[in-house]
């Protein structure tokens, strides 16, 4: 599940945005080509996996001291510090601890275990912890003891998030600030940089980390990458008069197997609506998700159009070296059955507040740039308006330049980790890039060129997945969810739960699936856990409670002067806000993995 916050204000199509930090043309072409030249030789491949560390770095082992004392409370930003200094040139040193060799670790894992609670640690449950404390004397739960053994202390942390409500901990985790200095630049680089549709089309790179299906046409494709997706079909070039320049949306409903398309929109430069069409999926739907989609039961009743129909119709009218804009193109191409080269992806074209890897939506999009509101509709999305959304979008773009919609603030820590490859080389001597591995309950998708995300669909999943991956990658984010399913802190959207095991049950399976990561985890390497936020039951109750009234309130304002008996309280605002500072504590272990298990991180007193 996750948290409710106050971002976007819609339902994003997908999470993960452009990865990249923003550079110039030369520059990309600089970095392709290099990348071009590794992969073309000979030994690339064979020794890939064959890292090792210059032999200077080999003779000291790293150590990792923590600090008996921090104040004020660690935050996710600090872990994220500990995790690029400790893999890249990243000079802000932690200042909750202290690494020393940094270049001799080996790897950095990063376990979000949510549903682990300070009761679990001996603690009393109303107990506030400002302060690091110490485990070896506490009275730790049974399935926990060899757990616990690993780490020294439990360090309290503060999860991100404002008076309303709760940030996911991976997105603020990812989320990496640029120095004055690098935005400077990033700015003078770019501030002339001129663009044009085609500019804007997305690279093989990217079209790879996102997930799209990739036509035989795209430059430096493979035979592999266009294998991958045969059941697709491909757009053909087809001599059309007009407009080169088309938008596609679609509306999904849910199937048992995933995505099914009900509505297919096509409309070209001008606005004009050339497809839209209802769909009749082959497989029984069950949820149609009507506030998003705007498809219902009886909507659906005496269509006839299949997915194949809608297939000839796009084929029939976009040639395959036209354009198409969308906003988060891949989940329509790939409902679609799909492929095509030239992509415009409003999603990518456009920077989230945050910075990546977040994407925009396109309701905050529109608001913010075009200042038009879109997607409010009580019928659900107008799939049609939001192709020509897009248009409008891209048009803004070309008109105001790279720049426009940019944030410069923030970038991928993902991406960090890929560009810094000072400490690691090939046994060849190349130096390559580092990578990272995310295995967690999200949909497939590339973080990066070198980098993975893996959807696994239990816990024991997610530990034969970092078995099979790990050794492959540099950082490992992973996240399990049998404890806060057993304790009922988080239900899917299809209301079943996939883990049926008792409170007891999920402590111990926790604790033996942690067992069997920690042996597979090599020696020098750091090793985090984080509780994360904790039950946000009340939370959400209130944040829901908290929405009825503001939309009741848009459409009759007088409700506003009943809201002090019946309504939205301030009794009510501030058991929401203590609700969320509840949900917010939090605590994490850190410890360096020796080659001896039996071995314990230094303690600074």
């Amino acid at each position: 599940m996750t948290p409710i916050s106050n971002q976007d204000n819609s339902e994003p199509k997908s999470g993960i945005g452009e990865l990249s930090t923003i550079v110039p043309a030369s520059k990309v072409d600089q970095r392709q080509n290099r990348k071009r030249r590794k992969q073309s030789s000979p030994s690339f491949t064979s020794t890939r996996h064959l890292r090792h560390r210059k032999r200077k770095f080999q003779a000291v082992d790293p150590n990792l001291q923590t600090f008996p004392t921090i104040q004020p409370k660690t935050n996710i930003h600090d872990l994220r510090d500990l995790i690029m200094y400790s893999l890249t040139g990243y000079n802000k040193e932690p200042r909750w601890c202290k690494v020393g060799n940094r270049r001799a670790i080996e790897k950095v894992i990063f376990i979000h275990a949510r549903g682990l609670e300070e009761k679990d640690f001996g603690f009393e449950p109303n107990q506030k912890i400002e302060l690091p404390q110490e485990l070896s004397t506490r009275n730790v739960r049974d399935e926990l003891k060899e757990f616990s053994d690993k780490f020294q202390r439990l360090i309290p942390l503060k999860m991100p998030g404002s008076g309303k409500a709760v940030y996911p901990l991976f997105v603020s985790l990812a989320t990496f600030p640029l120095s004055k200095k690098e935005r400077k630049k990033m700015f003078q680089e770019n501030r002339n940089r001129k663009i044009s549709l085609e500019g804007l089309c997305l690279s093989l790179s990217s079209l790879l980390t996102n997930d799209y299906p990739i036509h035989k046409d795209v430059p430096d494709a493979t035979e592999e990458m266009v294998k991958k997706t045969d059941d697709y079909r491909s757009t053909v070039k087809v001599d059309h008069p007009g407009c080169k320049i088309f938008a596609i949306d679609c509306e999904m409903c849910l199937s048992t197997s995933g995505k099914v398309l009900t509505r297919a929109s096509l409309t070209d430069w001008d606005g004009k609506t050339l497809i839209d069409e209802l769909v009749k999926p082959e497989e029984e739907i069950v949820d149609y998700v009507t506030k998003y989609s705007g498809i219902s039961e009886k909507l659906l009743e005496n269509v006839t159009t299949r997915l194949s129909d809608i297939q000839d119709m796009i084929i029939s009218k976009v040639s395959s070296d036209d354009i198409l804009i969308g906003h988060s193109l891949e989940s329509d191409l790939n409902v679609l059955k799909i492929k095509h080269p030239n992509i415009i992806d409003t999603a990518q074209c456009f920077d989230h507040p945050r910075g990546p890897p977040s994407k925009p939506s396109l309701k905050y999009l529109m608001s913010t740039y075009i200042h038009r509101t879109i997607q409010d509709k009580d019928t659900g999305h107008d799939s049609v308006e939001d192709c020509t959304s897009c248009v409008d979008l891209v048009k803004l773009k070309l008109e105001k330049g790279f720049l426009f919609g940019r944030t410069l603030t923030m970038a991928s820590m993902f991406s960090r980790i890929a560009t810094c490859n000072k400490m690691v080389t090939a046994s060849d001597g190349i130096k390559i890039p580092k990578s990272s591995l995310v295995l967690d309950y999200s949909g497939p998708r590339k973080l990066g060129e070198e980098d993975e995300r893996i959807q696994c669909h239990s816990d024991d999943d997610v530990v034969e997945k970092f078995v099979e991956k790990s050794s492959l990658h540099d950082f490992v984010y992973m996240r399990f969810e049998g404890l806060e399913f057993a304790k009922r802190w988080n239900f899917p959207k299809n209301g079943e739960a996939p883990f049926t095991s008792s409170e007891g049950q999920a402590y111990k399976e926790f604790g033996q699936r942690f067992e069997k990561v920690y042996r597979a985890i090599p020696k020098n390497s750091v090793v985090i856990v984080c509780s994360g936020n904790g039950d946000m039951g009340k939370m959400i109750e209130l944040q829901k409670e908290c929405k009825t009234f503001q939309e009741a309130y848009r459409n009759n304002p007088m409700i506003k002067n009943e809201s002090k008996e019946s309504g939205w309280t301030e009794k009510k605002s501030s058991e929401l806000k203590k609700a969320v500072e509840e949900a917010r504590d939090s605590f994490c272990f850190v410890t360096l993995k020796k080659e001896a298990d039996d071995e314990d991180i230094a303690v600074v007193d």
